[in-house]
């Protein structure tokens, strides 16, 4: 058994118990986001039915209806760049006999990392050494500073000394770690600075957007993410907590977390001899654990796909034709619960956010108006860059044009100049944590970040849409100047009526995706602080109406969750007034359906 042997029969009795409540307040706060999610989404499909309604009927403008901020630009669909987002040389340590190698790296489309034996391996389509699924690591740029935090607070939890600290490894000059305390860890060393910079980087955005769910459709998604974080609020954890894996890894890793949060803490001191011993006991100790935690965690995914399938029997009906008294309760419900927001909330923000919003919107608008606009510089670079190709007259790139649009697209090594501008944002975002401790700058700046790059890729792949649109049905135009080749002139002139259409849209992309990014961040900066402050005078409030609810649409309705959405409009409509005095609101007529 293990480094878990040397725990009395008590103690592991209580693992088990806190293992078991962890896991069954997972499935509650699932059980409640799947519902929610499946209502959101009936919803959604409801208004988007109306509003076809009314547009075929010429009525829309003249409606009640408020009008959508829709994004212009075209999403690229999922996976379908052919190229990869990132491929180079770099010197990876082996598993078993840590000896050093080149291997030819690849990030994919999906943010999953590959690595081949030689740069001609990964031509030929041969298979990869090894594949690094990246959902829920760390890159640490500083692997023995990452390494001596590591062990400096493992060191206080066993109560040792700072002398008692085993000796740390010694690695080459450009070595980075991608690090997971209960996976594999991958040890990675560049060349230069420079290129160790550029792939921290890469494998920080490829951990941020690569997702490992076993399950894909969206609403158990984002029910299962939901409940994540609603788990760890019902078991006193308020701050935010990073996760990713396969379903399994996330809660193997939310029930060793709580576990080290709660009762490893009396184990780890109870353990004995020197430090290092304790730490490979405690290794052990880990490895058994989760082994344990597994067991439990799949009984639990099993009863959450017999959930699912008993929610859809029992919204079936609720969320179509009885989705108008679903409607009448929530809004009864809501009603029932501003006299609460009023006593609670109002108070709260008007004392805490409304003096203080203004100043930190002014200093966050600043830096992410700067990043939004490189990254339209950049996207005019680019394009400047295929223009220029044109004109150098390569009839190879003009015959192959095809291939070349598809392969349009932004790579971290293009986004430089963007990241710098949103490095500014680190010292301005701990400055917040003076009114609002829940601040994490590079989480932030990471969202931005990824705003931008999304933005950025739609342009291309809208760009990119439009010209071979226009390529296809110019077949029976003449070209404009007589005596020069039919293929150059098309090109050139479809690339520039695309890009005379795209500037615009992005420019009206930029501006929602830079006030959704503002709401965003406010909310998770403010919410978890209200939340945790109030929490223990909302309980009794919302628990007892959650009593009066009829039974039929309790998979639905929550009133915890309306009165989390009464909240989440204060905030909005806070962060809204502050935006229209700085100008930044996004015009409505520009995003009309």
């Amino acid at each position: 058994m293990g480094g878990i042997s040397s725990l009395d029969t008590n103690a592991q009795e209580r693992i088990k118990d806190t293992a078991r409540v962890v896991l069954e307040t997972f499935l509650k706060q699932y059980v409640r986001a799947y519902g929610r999610v499946l209502l959101q989404h009936a919803r959604l499909k409801e208004e988007d039915r109306k509003r076809f309604e009314l547009a075929a009927a010429g009525k829309l403008e003249s409606s009640t209806m408020p009008l959508l901020e829709t994004y212009r630009l075209q999403e690229r669909p999922k996976f379908l760049s052919r190229c990869p987002l990132i491929e180079g040389k770099l010197t990876k340590q082996g598993v078993i006999h840590k000896s050093w190698k080149e291997r030819h790296f690849v990030v994919r489309p999906d943010f999953c990392i590959e690595y081949y034996e030689t740069d001609q391996c990964y031509r030929l389509s041969q298979k990869p050494k090894g594949t690094i699924i990246p959902s829920g690591y760390i890159v640490n740029a500083n692997v023995q500073d990452a390494q001596r935090v590591r062990l400096t607070q493992l060191a206080g939890k066993m109560n040792s000394v700072q002398d008692d600290l085993p000796a740390l490894a010694q690695w080459p000059e450009f070595t980075f770690e991608i690090y997971h305390e209960r996976r594999r860890c991958y040890y990675i060393s560049a060349s230069t600075m420079e290129e160790k910079i550029k792939w921290v980087e890469v494998f920080r955005n490829a951990v941020r957007n690569n997702k490992n769910y076993a399950k894909t459709d969206p609403a158990s998604v984002a029910a299962f993410e939901l409940a994540v974080t609603k788990c760890r609020q019902e078991l006193g954890h308020w701050s935010t907590w990073s996760f990713g894996g396969t379903e399994e890894e996330v809660l193997v890793d939310m029930v060793i977390s709580d576990l080290e949060d709660t009762l490893l803490g009396d184990v780890y001191l109870g353990l004995k001899g020197s430090l290092a011993n304790r730490l490979k006991t405690r290794q052990q100790l880990m490895a058994r654990l989760v082994s344990m935690v597994t067991d439990s965690v799949n009984m639990i995914l099993e009863k959450m796909k017999a959930q699912e399938h008993m929610i859809h029997l029992e919204t079936k009906d609720l969320l179509g034709q009885n989705m108008m008294a679903v409607d009448i309760t929530d809004r009864e419900m809501t009603a029932q619960l501003r006299d609460l927001a009023d006593e609670l909330l109002i108070p709260w923000i008007g004392e805490h956010v409304v003096p203080v919003l203004p100043d930190m919107l002014k200093l966050l608008t600043e830096k992410v108006d700067a990043a939004f606009t490189e990254a339209r510089y950049v996207f005019d670079s680019k394009i400047a860059g295929l223009f220029d190709a044109i004109r150098a007259d390569k009839e190879p790139l003009v015959k192959n044009h095809h291939d070349l649009l598809c392969t349009l697209s932004f790579n971290y090594e293009e986004m430089h100049r963007v990241i710098d501008k949103l490095k500014a944002l680190e010292q301005i975002l701990i400055g917040f944590r003076e009114h609002f401790n829940d601040v994490q700058p590079w989480r932030v700046i990471y969202s931005v970040q990824t705003r931008i790059m999304k933005v950025l890729d739609n342009a291309c792949y809208s760009y990119q849409d439009l010209v071979l649109k226009d390529l296809a049905t110019a077949g029976d135009r003449s070209p404009p100047i007589a005596g020069l080749p039919v293929e150059r002139l098309r090109l050139k002139e479809a690339m520039l009526v695309a890009n005379t259409k795209i500037i615009g849209m992005l420019e009206d992309d930029s501006e929602l995706a830079a006030v959704e990014f503002y709401k965003e961040t406010f909310l998770s900066i403010i919410k978890p602080q209200v939340l945790r402050t109030i929490y223990h005078g909302v309980k009794p409030v919302t628990d007892s109406l959650n009593h009066s609810i009829p039974d039929s649409f309790r998979p639905v309705l929550f009133a915890s969750d309306l009165f989390e959405a009464l909240l989440d409009g204060l905030i909005e409509r806070r962060v809204d007034v502050v935006l229209d005095a700085l100008g930044k609101r996004v015009r409505l007529e520009f995003h009309r359906t």
